[in-house]
């Protein structure tokens, strides 16, 4: 349910925001202009940069964390070290905003 338009239109209104103006599809950029993005930045928004709507199928619910992790270092190359210490330092934060989601 969180994945819905429904969702996303509630969200806004708890927001303040219009609802009827929430972006819900939109137009993926152009090989050309991600060819001019960071590697790293482009390797860590890929699944964002290359979409053109809300993918119910990416949502995190119920993600294996360790099994996702086995995948960074195909993914991430000698990087995959950074990568793990970001994610890392960003789980109290994600534990944080997690237990304080919103839901309809």
């Amino acid at each position: 349910m969180t994945q819905s338009p429904e969702f996303a239109r509630c969200l806004c209104a708890r927001l303040g925001l219009d609802p009827a103006r929430a972006c819900l599809v939109w137009e993926a950029p152009a090989a050309e202009e991600r060819g001019g993005l960071h590697p790293a930045y482009y390797a860590s928004q890929r699944f964002l940069i290359e979409s053109s709507g809300v993918d119910a199928s990416r949502a995190g619910s119920n993600r294996d964390l360790d099994a996702e992790m086995r995948g960074w270092e195909a993914e991430f190359g000698e990087d995959v070290g950074m990568v793990r210490e970001m994610v890392d330092l960003a789980m109290p934060h994600y534990r944080y905003l997690y237990e304080r989601r919103f839901t309809m």
